[in-house]
């Protein structure tokens, strides 16, 4: 998040593919590879972007759920994500692996802000383990929206996403988004689709949030570069890896 006093941002074109809000399915895959120096580990041999990372060990936290709950997947490569899915056509099929492991190039884990949580036990699968809707998995999923991740994959949305229900995929797209996703019921797809009927500087989406409100819209991107005028409050913004950008400005007390 950026403060400001009234200025004008400049945006490369190619900002559009990147940020937390950057969808990215089989329709949009990954256009800029995260470089590693923007990873942090959350576990041994896991790791996230470096803003998901904090705001992942928040949740942690808030839920006390170090004890209950393990990090199963975070950052892949292009090439570990082609390795995951011919290994999961090997040994499960077609079926099984089209519907939880995404084309390599076309997985939100090669974004860095993707993870994959289970609950701890002995024999955790790495593809589809155990995050029931009760208890202390549920209490994480309620706290995460409020730290800016939402649970990516849900039941019936199936068709849209391209990927099967997943409980326990979640996915770090930043707060405001991550509470009026969750409010509205949408996926990524419907959210970043949604968002452009509220232009930023003609008629921005206004929610309130505890005592903040917030500003929400959307800029299309222009040519080589996009200029966006901000006014003086903090503020944030995303690609959306399709044709624009998504700025949220962080308002004062409500």
């Amino acid at each position: 998040m950026k403060q400001t006093r009234n200025i004008t941002v400049m945006l490369e074109r190619e900002a559009i593919y990147r940020g937390p809000l950057v969808l990215v399915n089989k329709d949009h895959p990954v256009q800029v590879p995260l470089p590693i120096i923007q990873l942090a580990q959350v576990a041994p041999g896991i790791r996230l972007e470096r803003q998901a990372a904090l705001l992942y060990q928040a949740v942690m936290q808030a839920t006390g759920a170090a004890a209950h709950i393990q990090p199963v997947s975070g950052y892949r490569s292009q090439d570990e994500q082609a390795r995951l899915f011919t290994d999961a056509l090997r040994a499960h099929g077609e079926a099984y692996t089209h519907t939880y492991v995404a084309l390599p190039g076309c997985s939100e884990h090669q974004t860095g802000l993707a993870l994959d949580v289970g609950e701890q036990g002995d024999d955790i699968d790495f593809i589809t383990p155990r995050f029931p809707y009760h208890g202390v998995c549920q209490r994480f999923r309620e706290v995460a929206v409020h730290h800016g991740f939402i649970q990516r994959y849900p039941a019936g949305k199936e068709w849209l996403t391209g990927i099967g229900h997943e409980p326990w995929h979640f996915r770090y797209v930043g707060f405001p988004h991550s509470l009026i996703i969750s409010q509205l019921g949408f996926t990524l797809e419907e959210y970043v689709q949604w968002v452009k009927a509220f232009p930023l500087h003609r008629q921005p989406y206004q929610l309130v949030a505890g005592k903040r409100a917030f500003a929400v819209g959307y800029v299309p991107a222009q040519g080589h570069f996009t200029e966006i005028a901000l006014p003086g409050a903090p503020y944030t913004v995303s690609g959306n890896n399709v044709d624009g950008f998504i700025v949220a400005l962080w308002g004062g007390a409500a």
